[in-house]
């Protein structure tokens, strides 16, 4: 058991390729899953597409966003060796005149992205193609580099449209199948260069592919990747079931096609994984069937979705408004011609599943009664009527954000809480801001929440670690090899068997990185004490929450005043906002319980906290690490 999780989880990771292999599947699942606040899409794709943005809808006259454009662009030249190779010339001469002509400026980019989209992916996989296979071992530079061009490989493949699901795809071989143990489990006639004719058994075919698969280099892993990249798109549909409509029709609106099942039907084989398209005796249901260019399953059901929802909020208009007309994401189906080529089936869609999971999911408030009842807003707190007023007004527009089913609009709700809570009176702002012609919503805000995230990442990164390395030791047999006695002298194991002290975490943080059979936990813990070890680093991570805050405010803007938004950076910067916007809302609500104040003095609170807090940030990280 204990050495087929080491298996499965591509331990030890101490080559090249085992390294490449593990932190390219991480990444890929960050994005995938969407719940970590660190990730990033800084790739000079989306920031070219930004300034272009930037000039189209402002005219390039916010000097904030046009400095952070220039300093993100001259970064990406400093750093990014295969964006240098391409667009080095256009680049330099845009940052040399940064403040002249837009229009100058807008020609250099255009010609910047053209060359980006392509030769870019190519130059990224040759470029980790050399690095992965011509190193023979694993230095702390090779890692860097790795990482580095695999975030930009990454994140070019979602600016192009891919969805992350998609990618995680990517490095497997499309003609076979095979089982979380590693075994080929189906195959067809010809895999490369093996026939299957070619060998007396099947089971031998089978062993002959899983030996090439678990001998593959990098060229061939990231071979396969560009195949699926480079693959031709397919005319195909995606089918959607509309919800709040009925009847028998046969329109198209917009290019999509409005249908019921009586008048045709665009699956013609015999058997169907859905039920999209079987009629029901009782209702006269609706479908879309939305024309798509198929290259990737998840990215076209993520266009149709996207192109149906703006279809259908366009039709709405000449609806009865009292009625909601939605999709119905229990069945979607992909057909070319005429073959259904996969569904996907939401089960939360169906009432008695979506009950069931309700009951597993409750929370159990006879754990957290007496946390619950110590956190009141109004009893034994003296909150004043207007404070709690305005405290709840965010609350609501943060859960309104949680439960939204649009990035566009968790990213809104999310901002509506963060700035009705920091709006203040000048004298507030005085407070934070000294000079008078940099007082505005923005600033304030990035004052109070970046100083905010820093402190909630100060106290919890290093604890998120050390926990991750106790379930280790102690629900999963240990899979990262650490010694007993180091088990023993850093604490650890469950807090069952021993209290969490994180002094002795990180006094034994170097032995605890010399001893991991995994070099991207070693990397990941280098990377921790690095942090808690460094003023530039929080100072860096100060700034990183500042920058994020004005993309969110720049996109926050391109919604409201020109009903224009990158979808993909509005799914990440929509997650980012709805993290920031808790941790406010949190900071805000203690402040105001611990010290009996109005919000307005808890911001000027948090703001003095945090000077006090930077002005000491070296005693402050000693005395975490229990130095002192």
């Amino acid at each position: 058991m204990e050495q087929r999780i080491r298996e499965l989880l591509g331990l030890p990771d101490s080559t090249p390729l085992k390294f490449w292999l593990r932190y390219w599947n991480e990444s890929v699942s960050d994005f995938t899953k969407l719940d970590k606040f660190d990730l990033h899409l800084d790739n000079p794709h989306f920031l070219i597409e930004d300034v272009l943005s930037e000039i189209e809808y402002n005219s390039f006259q916010n000097s904030d966003n046009r400095q952070y454009f220039k300093s993100a662009l001259g970064k990406c030249l400093k750093n990014d060796t295969a964006f240098a190779s391409l667009c080095r010339t256009q680049c330099a001469l845009a940052l040399k005149d940064w403040d002249s002509s837009p229009v100058y400026i807008r020609t250099l980019c255009q010609e910047m992205l053209q060359g980006i989209n392509e030769k870019y992916v190519d130059t990224i996989i040759d470029k980790l193609i050399e690095i992965v296979d011509g190193s023979e071992t694993l230095t702390p530079s090779i890692k860097r580099q790795i990482c580095n061009y695999s975030d930009l490989l990454i994140s070019e493949l979602i600016a192009q449209g891919i969805s992350a699901e998609d990618i995680s795809s990517f490095l497997k071989e499309d003609e076979v199948v095979i089982d979380a143990a590693g075994n080929v489990i189906v195959a067809g006639d010809s895999f490369h260069e093996f026939s299957k004719d070619s060998f007396s058994t099947e089971e031998e075919y089978h062993e002959t592919i899983e030996t090439y698969l678990n001998n593959r280099n990098a060229k061939e892993y990231l071979g396969n990747l560009r195949k699926q990249y480079l693959k031709d798109s397919k005319e195909g549909y995606v089918l959607l079931r509309i919800k709040g409509v009925k009847g028998k029709t046969n329109f198209t609106f917009q290019g999509v096609h409005f249908y019921s099942v009586d008048s045709i039907t665009y699956i013609k084989d015999s058997h169907s994984f859905s039920d999209i398209e079987k009629p029901q005796e009782d209702f006269e249901f609706i479908n879309l069937a939305v024309p798509v260019k198929h290259k990737y399953f998840n990215s076209s059901i993520d266009y149709a979705l996207s192109k149906a929802t703006e279809v259908l909020d366009f039709l709405s208009l000449d609806l009865d408004a009292t009625k909601k007309i939605s999709i119905d994401r229990k069945d979607i189906s992909l057909v070319i011609d005429g073959h259904e080529c996969g569904s996907t089936h939401d089960r939360t869609e169906d009432p008695s599943f979506g009950e069931f999971m309700n009951r597993i999911e409750s929370i159990n408030l006879s754990n957290i009664q007496e946390e619950i009842s110590g956190i009141s807003l109004n009893s034994h707190n003296h909150i004043a009527e207007n404070d709690l007023r305005k405290i709840s007004n965010a609350v609501h527009w943060y859960n309104k954000a949680k439960t939204a089913e649009r990035d566009e609009d968790t990213l809104l709700y999310s901002w509506i809480a963060i700035e009705s809570l920091l709006k203040t009176n000048s004298d507030v702002q005085e407070a934070i801001i000294s000079e008078h012609g940099k007082r505005n919503t923005l600033s304030i805000i990035q004052e109070i929440c970046s100083g905010v995230m820093l402190h909630n990442k100060f106290y919890t990164y290093a604890f998120n670690y050390y926990s991750y390395i106790i379930r280790s030791t102690t629900h999963h047999d240990n899979y990262f090899d650490i010694p007993s006695d180091i088990i023993a002298k850093a604490s650890l194991y469950h807090k069952e068997r021993g209290i969490m002290i994180i002094s002795r975490f990180f006094n034994h943080l170097n032995e605890i990185k010399d001893n991991v059979n995994s070099e991207i936990l070693k990397h990941e813990l280098e990377e921790l004490d690095e942090f808690y070890s460094s003023v530039d680093k929080q100072k860096n991570y100060i700034k990183k929450i500042k920058n994020d805050l004005l993309l969110i405010y720049r996109l926050r803007n391109l919604i409201s005043h020109n009903a224009t938004y990158s979808r993909t950076q509005t799914k990440l910067y929509g997650y980012k906002a709805r993290v920031i916007c808790g941790n406010l809302i949190q900071a805000i609500r203690h402040h105001c319980q611990k010290y009996s104040i109005s919000v307005n003095e808890a911001i000027v609170r948090l703001h003095t906290d945090h000077l006090q807090f930077m002005a000491n940030i070296e005693h402050n990280m000693k005395t975490f690490k229990g130095l002192l």
